[in-house]
């Protein structure tokens, strides 16, 4: 059985910077929604159609679970019906473990203001409430969560 593993954590966190590093570890792909807006729409930047992103993604994790590639799924996964989802269409072919990356708002909101796709401070707080709200569980059919504290 493969592994995934899902990042979570609101924009600027340091899951795209940590995704790469956890690929290495775990010889896994990395499937990024980012890297899907870039591919559909020619910016990361641009939101796009979900449905759309979520048909490639749902794609290419089933093609990297053919290929018995371990996963790094990296996206805000914020919403626990975000990952829900994902956890249902495939936990029957994969084991689940997330890496939370629980920073202070203040960190994020600086790293943000430091980085060349901002994300606008109303969706980064809305965000932030939402994951504060409803933070990854292992009742969710998480195996572990790993909290992130400081830089990976």
């Amino acid at each position: 059985m493969n592994k995934i593993i899902m990042l979570i954590g609101v924009p600027a966190s340091g899951k795209s910077t940590a995704a790469e590093k956890l690929a290495a570890e775990h010889n896994a792909a990395v499937i990024s929604t980012d890297r899907i807006r870039a591919a559909l729409y020619g910016k990361e930047s641009i939101q796009g159609v979900w449905t759309e992103i979520e048909a490639i993604l749902y794609k290419d994790i089933k093609n990297a679970i053919s290929n018995k590639k371990n996963i790094i799924l990296d996206s805000t996964n914020y919403k626990k019906e975000y990952r829900a989802k994902i956890i249902k269409n495939f936990s029957k072919y994969s084991e689940f473990s997330a890496y939370y990356f629980n920073y202070p708002f203040n960190i994020v909101y600086d790293r943000n203001k430091n980085r060349p796709r901002r994300v606008p401070f109303e969706v980064l707080a809305a965000m932030y409430k939402e994951l504060r709200t409803a933070p990854p569980l292992l009742s969710e059919g998480f195996k572990s969560i790993k909290k992130m504290y400081v830089n990976f």
